[in-house]
């Protein structure tokens, strides 16, 4: 039996009933971690929500313990590996809830993860009308747990780089500008789907949270960082990634400047992404010296496809402006964090 939630968190000024919440499970091959997750999911203290695990073909029996140990949760078999972003959308068909959240099946969530993610939607300090549109927490490290792994990311079109403000930080500040949310642990409502769109399933893994938070930043609605709404990360703080994932995130990288970023920061961008972001790599972080390369044919396989991702970015632009900016100033600070901290950098 769930625990109730205290009334006043679960019912706005109207005194209306919490809405439903859809948590959507992406799974693939995730056996080592998907029962830990789910039974963070059943524990949450939010009274109002379904669980849908979208399982993208795994073949380590994962599936199989979602079936016969959590019968109450609704699964979604998909017959091929499609990619993160397919398989979300799948779940966001079945889905019923007026909030879809989005959850990796390698992370755990606190008990009232959802309550605040809820909570901030419906903040008595924004007007009715709020443009709240996606919330997310922050995200941290099963070990050690007290150091972010993601959560608000600020983004700089200079330059392409990403980084986590709070990054390798004991105590969050409260973050109010930044450019997206993590998407392995956020909450959306369902409108937004309407308004820009789901997500673009050119991009098979990485990526595809980045451009659809710009979309709807286009859009008019506005991104909120909750830093008690708590989830971690099943992982240690290694920086390395196989060569398979680090050709992917390029392929992502480089369709998501293509698509989203203004014409006068994509030579600057994808010349720093692509030839000397993967040097520096090599030489200052230890990563494979075959990165290059895979980097370069990032690069020649968005171009085959670029007239089809000018079209996706028609699409975008009719949205309204990009609400992204230059952080150049910012970038080189949170570069010399990571210089300091090689041993936990994250591509």
């Amino acid at each position: 039996m769930k625990h109730l939630l205290e009334q006043e968190l679960i019912e706005d000024r109207e005194g209306r009933s919490s809405q439903l919440v859809s948590i959507l499970i992406i799974n693939w091959n995730g056996k080592a971690h998907i029962e830990t997750c789910l039974r963070s999911c059943l524990d949450l203290r939010y009274p109002r929500y379904e669980i849908i695990v979208i399982d993208n073909n795994s073949t380590d029996g994962s599936a199989e313990i979602v079936k016969s140990q959590f019968p109450q949760v609704q699964l979604i078999e998909l017959k091929r590996n499609s990619g993160f972003a397919s398989a979300t959308n799948a779940g966001i068909t079945a889905a019923r809830g007026a909030y879809i959240a989005i959850l990796c099946s390698d992370i755990t969530v606190d008990s009232m993860w959802l309550s605040y993610l809820v909570e901030a939607m419906m903040d008595s300090d924004q007007p009715r009308s709020s443009k709240i549109g996606i919330a997310g927490g922050i995200i941290y490290y099963s070990q050690p747990s007290d150091v972010v792994w993601g959560g608000p990311v600020n983004m700089d079109l200079m330059t392409g780089s990403a980084w986590h403000p709070n990054a390798f930080r004991r105590s969050v500040q409260h973050v109010t500008d930044f450019d997206y949310l993590s998407g392995g642990a956020i909450l959306i409502k369902r409108e937004i789907f309407e308004r820009v769109g789901t997500f673009d399933t050119r991009y098979f893994l990485y990526g595809e949270d980045v451009d659809f938070c710009m979309r709807a930043l286009r859009a008019g609605y506005q991104l909120k960082c909750v830093p008690r709404a708590r989830s971690s990360h099943l992982t240690s703080m290694d920086g390395k990634v196989s060569l398979r994932a680090y050709y992917l995130r390029a392929c992502s990288r480089i369709r998501m400047y293509l698509k989203n970023f203004p014409f006068r920061f994509l030579f600057s961008t994808i010349f720093l992404q692509v030839l000397v972001r993967p040097i520096f790599e090599v030489i200052l972080f230890g990563q494979h010296p075959a990165c290059l390369l895979l980097s370069i044919s990032a690069l020649k396989a968005n171009l085959l496809r670029l007239r089809e991702t000018f079209i996706a970015r028609s699409k975008v632009q009719a949205l309204g402006k990009c609400k992204a900016r230059s952080r150049v100033k910012d970038f080189i600070m949170i570069a010399l964090v990571w210089l300091s901290n090689r041993r936990y950098y994250r591509l």
